[in-house]
């Protein structure tokens, strides 16, 4: 028997709450699938702009909330689950959901996600399928309404107990329990019981009874002066002691929220003032004042901490940074949208052509479409899309192409600098500094610069001029996929003040020079001194003999490139598939010896992890400091902290040795982990390596902006700034300035490159 449970999702919060739970890179997902969605990667974005496109978003009436989706819960007998012994598996669990979603929700957008729960009745697990529905139904552009609640759960109940039939599970029986948790819940007699103080079930139970009486009680005392005083006297006879906040959180509404309509019942006021309830103001105040209580213990706990002057420094500069902002060209900005819009209508008329389909964009349509084409397929996502179009014949090869430009988000960018861009045409405040927790670099706000595609066609000038004028058509004749030429013009639409120009300066491989400038791997050292290839240099090393980008041996350079990006932390064989190995051409059975051959060449690399991870856990075990290659450790008031050379210390909340899934000894701390959850976090000394190689790059950068400040820099990317400048600016001479090496970074071989444009631009 499966049992189904429905919450309609109506808040913002609410909606952000089931997205993080529905994530299938959580732990706790096991299997995941979704119905219509285009990119399965991006399907809370696809539902959001499918209700945005049908004014969805909103409520429909005055008064009237707005239901954005459907969370439903298909759960399954812990006695019918293979985890004890039953007949559904994880997949067969998924099928029923793709069942029950097809048959009642076929124009919705849906994501379903299988999650193994605990039962607490019986100390069980099962599986639940869970499911994210979108009320926006994709034929008729209207809102999903299943009637009446009782009649449209009687509905639900209805399928359910067919496909219960049609898969071979237990059937309800009328005075029959159907599972070990369901004859061990309460009765009606029981609840019945329990609702007069005479349940004994558990403690639990008969702490909500009495609390339940009490509140009773004393809600009807109305002359009472301290209602919560006596409620708590109350409660203590009765053995139970009540943890009282020290403040007002329900005077907060009283005297924080509107009443709503002028009635009688509130005196005919709409706000509540201090002379209304003097009481509940002194309570309100109080409580308030607790939160500067708490702010300033904070503050008396980090004074200890203190960041250095330099670090202050650094801050006043990035709100001078912020403050400064960069302007946009919005005629690019407004054209790209429009441009969007119109490509994005005839790419769907001409998909809905070729496949005389009701929704191309349905996904369970169209795969049933590829599927009586001769196309079998589980899934449309960007990946699969790419693999299927290495075989498919001509005619699905144009639909998937098709579909693959529908799929692209390029216009999300544009519409961010639309919702961002200032009465000065500039956009501000893009930067937050020290957004990240562990290395202190920035994060990026509003249209996140640190995140923006790069540009590769050739005549990049030509297409930002067809869409600044407006002209689609010849977009149209010059640019077979416009949307991906969109978003490779995304750059292009940050632009210099008038009379300016932009000058874009980079370091050159700056993590892998930081990294081996702490190992004392000379030969690397050596190849960035003489402005080698350290790709070529890489690989020259691992296969031991010479190789040149574009000559001898160039094949190989390749593969030093995947080794490099992919193995300077303690990657092994995983870390290279993560960075596209098989893609690139290299086979699993080469995948295991690179690994070993880029450790055996950079063993200084390989032994300052492991000296890292040493001090680590020694300061952590003996509370003694210690230091290794021009690195302190040291652990105070329940902190570890790294000092680097710069001066700034890294910090790591309350670490501990622990063990890891291995049998081994790892490190953990506390912080915000992937779910964006206070969580404890596993590191070792390679992850510690990272932190460490980042944050010191990080400090250089900071270091060269100072070098620059009398410059106007108007943005910057990790290893990248972006300076504002007149036309007679000398870009070798910025370039000169930004690879000075810092004084506490001696023999550490630095480099920038730089180029001019009149538009931002990649070079």
């Amino acid at each position: 028997m499966t049992a189904i449970k429905q919450t309609s999702v109506c808040s913002e919060r609410h909606l952000a709450r089931l997205r993080d739970y529905l994530s299938w890179d959580r732990d706790k997902a096991l299997a995941h699938g979704t119905q219509n969605i285009i990119d399965d990667d991006r399907w809370f974005q696809e539902m959001a702009d499918t209700r945005a496109a049908m004014g969805h978003d909103r409520p429909g009436k005055a008064g009237a909330k707005c239901t954005y989706m459907q969370h439903q819960i298909l759960g399954f007998l812990p006695d019918e689950c293979d985890l004890n012994g039953g007949k559904m598996t994880p997949e067969l669990c998924m099928r029923y959901a793709r069942e029950y979603v097809a048959e009642r929700y076929p124009n919705q957008e849906v994501v379903m996600v299988l999650h193994r729960e605990r039962c607490r009745a019986d100390a069980t697990d099962r599986y639940a399928v869970h499911l994210g529905i979108n009320r926006s139904d994709l034929e008729t552009d209207r809102r999903l309404d299943e009637g009446p609640a009782r009649k449209a759960a009687a509905s639900r109940v209805k399928t359910v107990r067919t496909l219960d039939e049609r898969y071979g599970l237990r059937q309800l029986e009328r005075g029959k329990a159907n599972s070990r948790v369901h004859a061990r819940q309460p009765g009606t007699e029981e609840r019945d019981m329990a609702r007069k103080g005479q349940a004994k079930r558990s403690e639990n139970a008969r702490i909500r009874v009495a609390v339940a009486r009490r509140i009773e009680e004393v809600g009807r005392m109305r002359d009472c002066p301290d209602r919560m005083g006596e409620l708590e006297r109350r409660l203590r006879r009765d053995g139970i002691e009540l943890a009282r906040s020290k403040g007002g959180s329900l005077q907060y509404r009283f005297f924080s929220k509107a009443l709503g309509a002028v009635r009688k019942v509130n005196g005919g006021r709409l706000w509540n003032r201090p002379q209304h309830a003097p009481d509940k103001w002194a309570t309100f105040k109080a409580y308030n004042k607790r939160d500067v209580e708490v702010e300033m213990s904070i503050q008396n706990k980090l004074r200890k901490f203190s960041a250095p002057e330099f670090v202050w420094e650094e801050y006043c500069l990035d709100q001078q940074i912020n403050d400064r902002g960069i302007a946009l060209d919005m005629a690019v900005v407004e054209n790209a949208i429009a441009f969007d819009e119109r490509s994005k209508a005839l790419l769907s008329a001409k998909m809905q052509e070729l496949t005389s389909l009701e929704n191309p964009n349905s996904i369970q349509q169209m795969k049933q479409w590829l599927s009586e084409n001769g196309l079998e397929t589980d899934t449309l996502g960007k990946k699969a899309v790419s693999e299927l179009l290495k075989t498919a014949p001509s005619q699905l090869a144009e639909v998937l192409k098709l579909r693959q430009q529908l799929a692209k988000s390029s216009v999300k960018k544009y519409q961010a600098m639309r919702n961002a861009v200032c009465s000065d045409g500039r956009t501000h405040g893009m930067f937050q500094f020290y957004g990240a927790n562990r290395s202190g670099r920035w994060a990026g706000r509003l249209i996140q610069l640190q995140n923006l595609p790069q540009n590769h066609i050739p005549d990049l000038k030509q297409a930002r001029e067809l869409v600044k004028s407006a002209n689609y058509e010849a977009m149209e004749l010059l640019y077979d996929d416009i949307p991906d030429t969109l978003s490779q013009l995304i750059r292009t639409a940050f632009v210099p003040k008038l009379g300016m120009k932009f000058v874009v300066s980079d370091f050159s491989a700056i993590e892998a020079r930081v990294l081996s400038w702490f190992a004392g791997e000379q030969w690397r050292l050596d190849v960035f001194k003489s402005g080698g290839d350290i790709y070529c240099a890489s690989a020259s090393q691992m296969f031991r003999v010479p190789v040149e980008k574009h000559g001898v041996n160039g094949h190989l350079r390749q593969k030093g490139k995947i080794a490099e990006l992919a193995l300077g932390y303690g990657g092994s064989v995983g870390a290279l598939k993560a960075m596209g190995a098989l893609d690139m051409g290299l086979t699993e059975d080469e995948l295991q010896p690179l690994v070993d051959m880029w450790r055996s060449s950079n063993p200084n690399i390989v032994r300052f992890w492991w000296e890292v991870d040493r001090c680590v856990k020694d300061t952590i075990r003996q509370r003694l400091r210690t230091d290794t290659h021009g690195i302190q450790f040291e652990y105070q008031s329940g902190m570890l902290f790294i000092t680097l050379p710069s001066g700034r210390r890294l910090s790591y909340v309350k670490p501990r040795i622990g063990e890891n899934k291995f049998g081994g000894e790892s490190v953990t701390y506390e912080g915000v982990g992937a779910t964006k959850k206070w969580e404890r976090i596993e590191s070792y000394g390679p992850k510690f390596v990272e932190n460490i190689v980042q944050a010191v790059s990080r400090d250089i950068l900071c270091y060269a902006m100072r070098t620059l400040r009398n410059y106007r820099i108007c943005g910057h990317v990790h290893d990248e700034l972006i300076i504002e400048c007149p036309i007679d600016t000398n870009v070798s001479e910025i370039c000169e300035m930004m690879g000075i090496t810092p004084p506490w970074a001696k023999g550490l071989p630095l480099r920038a490159d730089g180029y001019e444009c009149s538009f931002y631009k990649k070079d």
